[in-house]
């Protein structure tokens, strides 16, 4: 039986530092994810946790779409668009904490 994200992530870790852990881990990948679709492979050493995804990493319509299906794919789960706002992409810490809220336990 496959292991959900949150406890592959966080694997070993308190409940606090677990969370903290997890979101550190989350905010890599997606820096990672950014500087992939951007084909920009050093863009991840000038992304900081505060750098607004869509006016600071400059992704247009299609990359926004890449974007969101490897976080998807990298992930494990699907956008739930009720519940997602332009609003989370303001930053990697607030998608960050999107996307945790939305993995399975």
């Amino acid at each position: 039986m496959r292991q959900s994200i949150k406890s592959e992530i966080g694997a070993g870790t308190g409940a606090v530092s677990g969370d903290y852990n997890e979101c550190q881990s989350i905010k890599e990948k997606i820096k990672e994810i950014l500087a992939e679709v951007k084909e920009t492979p050093q863009l991840t050493d000038t992304l900081s946790d505060d750098s607004d995804i869509i006016t600071q990493v400059a992704l247009d319509s299609l990359e926004i779409i890449n974007f969101i299906l490897k976080i998807e794919e990298k992930f494990d789960f699907e956008f739930n668009f009720d519940h997602f706002d332009y609003s989370h992409l303001k930053s990697i810490k607030i998608f960050s904490r999107f996307i945790y809220g939305q993995l399975p336990d």
